[in-house]
């Protein structure tokens, strides 16, 4: 759509109508001659200055949403800064809300342009002389603005820019679309909130989208719960009582990228101007779940159903000041050596030790591999925790994860693996039962039975007061030297010596060895911790296992 003149009546059809100069709005237009002459169907001119403005802009993404009030600004300066977080990255975010221009109070910037070294902000709000000052403009007016932000504005050479639109779909839409026709545009990302009377505003936005060709990347549904920091309970303030935006995706054949929990601290961020990073820094005071969102929403990968992502909400625990649980997201992918199989990723949060300034507990991921040795059986990594801990310097203590072999020699045997969840210990305020999944193998040669791997608790010792107890998970191998018998770990937890100031009690794993003196009993080994001694610089006491008869 071309510009309307500023002096055209309200239903001006535009200049470049076929019926520009011809309907009864043109009546008494002093532009009417003009128009009806087919002098104004030419093409814009400012469409190819801004094509080759816009050479230099590698991905052009478009934020919208149907219903104000959503937190689509919110959202747009978070995803700049997730973006901006890769130093090597040249991250704009402009802001074509002409009447409504908050991203210069969201991101702290009024009255200035950059907020980092790699992250440039545009707004109508520079230029006005009050924050209070109301823009009062008719479409023709706006539309030259939008113009002149793309085509005049120094935006240099640049990897991402975010476009935050007002709500709706008005002449800044219709603007943006049309003088970006030639500079082909990523996508849209379109934000909701859970409730059916924002989700119907939505809808009409995809088919907005639909009809002028501009693709979806996906959706993001924010506000989609809000964590209480006391109970851990989730609470719907805004239900969804026609099935969300995961009922709208599925419906509409569309991507759901994420959830967004609400954060009240987002709010009084914003009011004080300071905008809330998303990186994983234990200097600030909260963050947002927009990171994890970033590798998902600029993946190609996701258009053609290769990669299924999970999204994991970025939980801030209220139990330390500034740590951050986040949740890394892993993709599903297909594994090309396996027929149907697939690679699953579990994901798993990463906890900031409130007694560590600058550590963190980092989960260490494990793919599923298809082992080559085993005609049909799987490789099931299970793995476990990296504490970083602060009496330490360099020191780590690392859960040490075993694989699930599926053994040949068994014919119906399975690996199955049982899930159990991350439950708040009552018992303790700050104390976390946090348990990882372990292998389940069925013997044949046993009617009923199943060799299943207990799980131990990572509990609080509420006789030491900094001390874990870090369960270590052991599988539970057939050992094909026994007729009848099974190799069977058991599994003890690592406690911190209370005797020991700075020392460590490191579990090792010491295997099940079959006693030669005794015929049909169990060689069963028990765990001996690892005592790091204060008196030694680098040494280590290695406990070795013990051999057990039974009698």
């Amino acid at each position: 759509m071309a510009d309307i003149p500023s002096d055209a009546p309200q239903h001006c059809p535009g200049t470049a109508s076929e019926q520009a100069g011809k309907t009864s709005a043109c009546q008494g237009c002093p532009n009417q001659n003009l128009c009806s002459s087919g002098a104004t169907k030419a093409p814009d001119p400012a469409i190819e200055e801004i094509a080759e403005k816009m050479l230099t802009v590698k991905h052009k993404i478009l934020v919208l949403s149907g219903k104000g009030g959503v937190g689509k600004s919110t959202f747009s300066a978070h995803l700049a800064h997730a973006l901006a977080s890769d130093a090597t990255k040249e991250v704009a975010l402009l802001d074509v809300d002409i009447c409504g221009p908050s991203i210069p109070r969201i991101m702290g910037v009024e009255g200035e342009q950059y907020v980092e070294d790699n992250l440039a902000v545009m707004s109508i709000g520079f230029l006005l002389s009050s924050p209070d000052d109301a823009v009062i403009w008719r479409g023709p007016k706006k539309n030259g603005m939008i113009k002149q932000f793309l085509r005049d504005v120094d935006w240099g050479e640049l990897d991402y820019l975010i476009v935050d639109t007002p709500p709706g779909t008005s002449d800044e839409h219709l603007s943006i679309v049309q003088y970006l026709s030639s500079a082909r545009i990523d996508g849209a990302v379109i934000v909701t909130t859970p409730q059916e009377v924002s989700l119907q505003d939505v809808r009409k936005e995809i088919r907005f989208c639909q009809k002028v060709q501009l693709p979806i990347i996906g959706v993001v549904e924010n506000m989609s719960g809000f964590v209480c920091p006391k109970c851990k309970n989730t609470s719907q303030i805004f239900p969804p009582t026609t099935g969300g935006a995961e009922r709208m995706c599925e419906e509409m054949n569309l991507t759901l990228l994420g959830r967004v929990p609400l954060d009240p601290r987002i709010g009084t961020g914003l009011q004080i101007a300071v905008l809330v990073p998303v990186l994983l820094d234990p200097r600030i005071g909260t963050g947002l779940q927009i990171a994890v969102l970033v590798p998902v929403l600029l993946d190609p990968r996701i258009g053609t159903g290769l990669q299924i992502a999970v999204l994991v909400p970025v939980l801030l625990d209220p139990r330390i000041g500034t740590g951050l649980q986040i949740a890394v997201l892993v993709p599903v992918l297909l594994d090309p050596r396996i027929g149907t199989g697939l690679q699953i990723a579990v994901l798993v949060p990463v906890l900031l030790d409130p007694r560590i300034g600058t550590g963190l507990q980092i989960a260490v991921l494990v793919p599923v591999l298809l082992d080559p040795r085993i005609g049909t059986g799987l490789q099931i990594a299970v793995f476990g925790p990296v504490l970083l801990d602060p009496r330490i310097g360099t020191g780590l203590q690392i859960a040490v994860f075993g694989p699930v072999l599926l053994d040949p020699r068994i014919g119906t045997g399975l690996g199955i693996a049982v899930l159990v969840p991350v439950l708040l210990d009552p018992r303790t305020d700050t104390g976390l039962q946090i348990t990882v999944f372990g292998p389940v193998l069925l013997d044949p040669r046993i009617g009923t039975g199943l060799q299943i791997a207990v799980l131990v608790p990572v509990l609080l010792d509420p006789r030491i007061g900094t001390g874990l107890q870090i369960a270590v998970l052991v599988p539970v191998l057939l050992d094909p030297r026994i007729g009848t018998g099974l190799q069977i770990a058991v599994l003890v937890p690592v406690l911190l010596d209370p005797r020991i100031g700075t020392g460590l009690q490191i579990a090792v794993l010491v295997p099940v060895l079959l006693d030669p003196r005794i015929g049909t009993g169990l060689g069963i080994a028990v765990l001996v911790p690892v005592l790091l001694d204060p008196r030694i610089g680098t040494g280590l006491q290695i406990a070795v296992g013990l051999q057990l008869s039974l009698q």
